[in-house]
């Protein structure tokens, strides 16, 4: 093949290339999210911070506000409202780009924090025991160091608090592209993501599988384009996120209740390192579990609960 023609075959695959992309930046640019709570689904829409949340309140008494990781939703707490809510006044809500809930563009942990104090303000809540899963333990660590005021006590659930233990990826790189990342997911998250997500949340179950039910729900709402990019954005930034917030976790005065994983080195140093830093935490390391223990260790998750409000009771 002659230069003359390798050259046209390099501008025509450019060319190509070029239209492609753009053809996916276009889809991207064009999409709207929709937040339509479906009929079944718990909840209604409240405006916080500019952004409508979808959120849902359940019982009387004490007042416990629950803040889901990454990703996740307002089910991801159904044991916990059902043991709970004879007790106590739960409020949970899906954060900003995920769930049913609208998309702000800001994913790190200071901003999900704000959004959560924002709506305890919002809702009149008073001595709120914050309790978070994952990416939302370390929001309620964020929400407790920003206004100590808000928060009487914490229980944080198998969070990360200083370090991811899988680091990102290309994917996740190029899902947070402008666009282009939100049209990657509308052309592609259908038909992968579902098949990913059944993987990843087997895995996080550690020989305990959840329900075809359970996998079902969360494949569809998470494959959501919206949710994609701010799982991926979420993902990329909490090393960082960490880093700046995990030197300050011992100005936190209020009791904190920290559970996590006995038999996952990671998870069981990490809670170990975050009760050597908070004085005057508790520490329960639960065995025989993944990382969803509010599904796989109910009595336990509840148990803390429970303790947090009866610390919060005497202060």
């Amino acid at each position: 093949m002659s230069r003359r023609a390798i050259l046209r075959a390099l501008a025509a695959t450019a060319a190509v290339s070029i239209a492609v992309i753009a053809s996916i930046a276009v889809m991207g640019a064009l999409y709207e999210p929709n937040i339509t709570i479906p009929k079944g689904f718990a909840g209604q829409h409240l405006e916080v911070l500019g952004v409508p949340l979808r959120v849902f309140q359940e019982g009387s008494g004490p007042d416990v506000v629950l803040i889901h990781g990454s990703p996740g939703s307002i089910e991801d707490w159904s044991p916990v409202l059902n043991a709970l809510s004879s007790t106590a006044r739960l409020t949970v809500f899906d954060r900003p780009g995920h769930g049913f809930s609208g998309d702000s563009g800001s994913y790190s942990l200071t901003y999900n924090a704000h959004i959560a104090l924002a709506l305890i303000d919002r809702l009149g809540l008073q001595h709120v025991v914050l309790v978070g899963h994952s990416f939302g333990g370390a929001t309620a660590l964020a929400a407790a160091l920003q206004k100590p005021d808000s928060v009487d006590a914490l229980v944080t659930i198998d969070g990360a608090a200083y370090t991811l233990q899988r680091r990102p990826d290309a994917v996740h790189s190029l899902l947070t592209l402008p666009n282009v990342g939100i049209g990657v997911a509308r052309m592609l998250g259908s038909a992968l993501a579902p098949k990913k997500i059944h993987a990843s949340l087997v895995e996080a179950f550690h020989g305990h599988p959840p329900s075809e039910e359970f996998l079902d729900l969360r494949a569809r709402m998470w494959a959501a384009p919206k949710v994609a990019h701010a799982l991926a954005s979420e993902f990329l930034g909490n090393s960082a996120w960490l880093a700046a917030q995990s030197p300050h976790y011992g100005q936190i005065k209020r009791p904190v209740f920290i559970l996590g994983q006995a038999d996952d080195a990671f998870r069981r140093s990490t809670a170990e390192h975050l009760h050597r830093d908070i004085a005057g935490s508790s520490l329960r390391l639960l065995p025989n579990a993944g990382h969803y223990l509010q599904f796989e260790k109910t009595a336990d998750v509840v148990a803390a609960i429970r303790a947090a409000i009866a610390v919060r009771a005497v202060q």
